[in-house]
């Protein structure tokens, strides 16, 4: 080997030992997701929900709680876990032939491009808004729409929001508000 190869070579091994070095103290400062210590709800607003559709979107945690709040024309839960909300789910009554792209504007800043069926769906990774095609209230003139946002969540899966926008929505069909045609 020549004389300066050996060189290159130690210096080398050097830079080497120093970047380990750094990584190795770096990733000892970084915080890890804490455990999840709690049941994921079944059941938000008073709509049946798998809670394995909505356990990926949520943080870990010790506890968890849902505080729910009803207006004339909105049913809203928010989910916190450890006392910070880290969820809004939301079913309301909006004027008869508005669009859930009208829906989404009323909930959100966000900016969206995904939707499906003719736009009744409107979902990112992380939020979802969708259109009853049943729930009418005749009387008022009204429409039902639901939403689930789940804030800050690390974990964001645009088709899992689409599925569970569509599941949500179709048990928001089912319920008797719905049925009756009756503002919450």
């Amino acid at each position: 080997m020549k004389p300066h190869s050996a060189l290159f070579a130690r210096r080398n091994v050097k830079v080497i030992a120093a970047t380990a070095s750094l990584l190795v103290a770096a990733s000892g400062c970084s915080e890890s997701e804490p455990s999840r210590e709690y049941a994921a709800p079944t059941s938000l607003c008073g709509v049946s929900v798998d809670a394995s559709e909505i356990t990926p979107f949520l943080p870990g945690g010790r506890s968890i709680s849902v505080r729910e709040e009803k207006t004339l024309t909105r049913r809203g839960c928010d989910v916190s876990v450890d006392n910070k909300v880290v969820a809004t789910v939301v079913r309301e009554w909006v004027a008869a032939g508005k669009t859930t792209w009208y829906f989404v504007s009323m909930q959100t800043l966000d900016k969206f491009d995904k939707s499906t069926d003719s736009d009744r769906y409107v979902y990112s990774g992380n939020q979802a808004f969708g259109k009853t095609r049943t729930c009418k209230d005749p009387q008022n003139k009204q429409e039902l729409y639901a939403s689930i946002q789940f804030w800050d969540a690390k974990h964001k899966d645009a088709d899992s929001m689409k599925s569970l926008i569509m599941d949500f929505t179709g048990e928001v069909e089912k319920t008797s508000e719905c049925a009756t045609g009756v503002s919450l």
